[in-house]
């Protein structure tokens, strides 16, 4: 087990609080799940002990549809203020996520990511940038055999599941089932706070492994308004080479693309058409983007 004297991290104090972050401005990446061992109590505690899904314990078999390819596709249209984007650019791309859930499959992150995750006998708890409507694909690939998930017990017995609007957007549902909190890319350390309000429980300490550092400091803004202990860990084994993409990989999510738009325009043209005929896909305040030709 390691040791957190011999470990660097950052830390930070407000209003007496700490909170740590691994790995800190002394410490190389933490690519092995099993660090989470090394910061959590050794007896029985209030602990609530939180994960992330995508790139923390599971990862896509392939480029196009992932996690990666998603944040490279944010990219691809943060680049363009007109709306007039590159030949990468893919339109509806919550549609085209939603599509890659439902018919992809996901693989651990780590050999032994599943024994890790279920040995942990304090509360657990996932959080999901996912929006509820992906919880069937969701579900299905943590607890498939190759995967060996066991989904955490509800935190509270009163509550089988829930589903609400947060108090930050009226306009995403977030939904908490199965253990699984699908908050629909809000921020996940207010959407938490608000989840245990709804519950009526209280943590001594909170523990969260993500892959995103944005994450991570929201989750540690949050908790310490709150005047919640916190550790924090960014969880970096997925490596993600953002913004300069592999070619392979450029090459594949092209392909992928190219297939899938010929599909849909070929199996649902009047879906398709009707896309075409609007120029656009409007989320809301989210991604809206021109449809690209299809050769």
């Amino acid at each position: 087990m390691i040791s957190l004297l011999a470990t660097g991290c950052a830390i930070t104090q407000k209003g007496g609080i700490e909170s740590r972050i691994y790995p800190g401005p002394s410490e190389a990446p933490i690519k092995d799940l099993e660090f989470i061992n090394s910061v959590l109590p050794k007896e029985r505690s209030d602990t609530l002990v939180v994960f992330d899904i995508d790139d923390t314990l599971l990862t896509s078999e392939t480029f196009f549809g992932s996690d990666y390819w998603y944040e490279w596709q944010n990219q691809v249209a943060k680049q363009s203020a007109s709306g007039d984007h590159s030949s990468d650019y893919v339109p509806c791309t919550f549609d085209v996520v939603a599509l890659s859930y439902e018919a992809g499959k996901l693989t651990k992150t780590q050999a032994d990511a599943d024994k890790i995750f279920n040995s942990i006998q304090f509360d657990k708890l996932l959080i999901t940038s996912r929006n509820p409507a992906y919880r069937g694909a969701t579900e299905r690939e943590l607890t498939r055999t190759e995967a060996g998930y066991v989904l955490p017990r509800q935190l509270s017995e009163s509550a089988d599941g829930i589903i609400f609007t947060s108090r930050s957007d009226k306009r995403r549902e977030v939904s908490y089932h199965n253990g699984i909190f699908m908050i629909s890319g809000q921020n996940k350390g207010l959407l938490l706070l608000e989840l245990l309000e709804k519950l009526n429980l209280k943590y001594d300490r909170i523990v969260f492994i993500d892959d995103g550092e944005k994450h991570i400091n929201n989750m540690r803004d949050a908790l310490q308004a709150e005047g919640i202990p916190y550790i924090g860990i960014h969880y970096t084994r997925i490596k993600k080479d953002l913004p300069d993409i592999p070619v392979n990989k450029l090459k594949e999510a092209r392909k992928a693309w190219s297939e899938m738009s010929s599909f849909w325009k070929n199996v649902f043209p009047g879906r398709y058409q009707e896309i075409e005929r609007q120029k656009q896909c409007n989320y809301g305040s989210l991604i809206k983007g021109t449809l690209a030709a299809v050769p």
